[in-house]
């Protein structure tokens, strides 16, 4: 008797020192990573992005679960430095992948913070001005994009590279499947083009490389042209959509201990 009396007392007491060392191990963990994140160029970088804009509230969406997830909790420090940084005062959150113990670090942090911080599938925000809304969506997947560019029309969209997240589809398979989304790349590349266009006239000396009249018609004759697609018929509220921050081309990103945190980050500005 007193041996199993014994044998349960252990194994209560190693339960309850393992759940400890989790909950110390997270702590440790998000403080490093936040360490990690604040002296970084990524920060940096950010910072000056976002400085002319007055931002107050933030939406988070697809960060995964952080307490048990790595990358999650990269991304969840660099949340943490923004809202710091630029002084949020609500922030909403939402993924279906928040397990209990992320549940309770939100709690927690909303008690403590002097940000709200909610769990919301929908927007709070609606009736804010999206102008003063930062969107972080570290890895969307594109039907979630689609849906939150149709509802909440953002302005300032932190997430995947555009066009690098969608350089698997045609132009064609795009627009079919996810309208919106295929706009703002059109408007993207068209301010690429212009601005290559621009600065080719600036450098240009005058000399036109020669090409001969079969390899002009080989060039035709080979080169897959995709059918015209009617962008202005896809109803939005943008205008426009460019890249202001690809963090030097992603090499800001990569090779880093956070590994593919974040992977194809890159600040867009969706103009309306």
């Amino acid at each position: 008797m007193t041996s199993s009396a014994d044998g349960f007392q252990k194994a209560h007491k190693s339960k309850l020192n393992s759940l400890s060392v989790k909950v110390r191990s997270f702590d440790e963990q998000l403080d490093e990573a936040r360490k990690t994140i604040g002296e970084s160029e990524l920060l940096q970088s950010l910072r000056n992005s976002l400085d002319s804009f007055h931002i107050t509230h933030m939406r988070c969406l697809a960060l995964g679960s952080f307490t048990q997830d790595s990358p999650a909790r990269f991304q969840l420090a660099l949340l943490l430095e923004l809202l710091d940084t630029l002084k949020v005062s609500k922030c909403s959150l939402y993924d279906p992948a928040f397990d209990d113990e992320d549940l309770a670090y939100i709690n927690d942090m909303e008690r403590q913070s002097s940000c709200v911080w909610s769990v919301d599938e929908r927007s709070p925000f609606l009736d804010v001005h999206s102008e003063h809304i930062l969107f972080f969506l570290p890895h969307a997947p594109l039907s979630l994009t689609e849906k939150v560019i149709s509802e909440e029309s953002p302005q300032i969209w932190l997430a995947n590279h555009l066009i690098q997240h969608t350089d698997r589809f045609t132009k064609l398979q795009l627009y079919t499947k996810y309208p919106l989304v295929s706009k703002l790349v059109h408007h993207i590349n068209s301010a690429t083009v212009n601005k290559v266009s621009l600065g080719a006239k600036a450098d240009d000396d005058g000399f036109q490389p020669f090409t001969s009249s079969r390899k002009r018609k080989s060039q035709r004759r080979n080169k897959f042209k995709e059918p015209a697609i009617e962008y202005d018929t896809v109803e939005s509220y943008f205008k426009s959509c460019k890249i202001t921050n690809d963090f030097e081309d992603g090499t800001t990103l990569t090779g880093r201990i956070w590994l593919n945190s974040f992977s194809d980050l890159a600040l867009h500005l969706i103009e309306t």
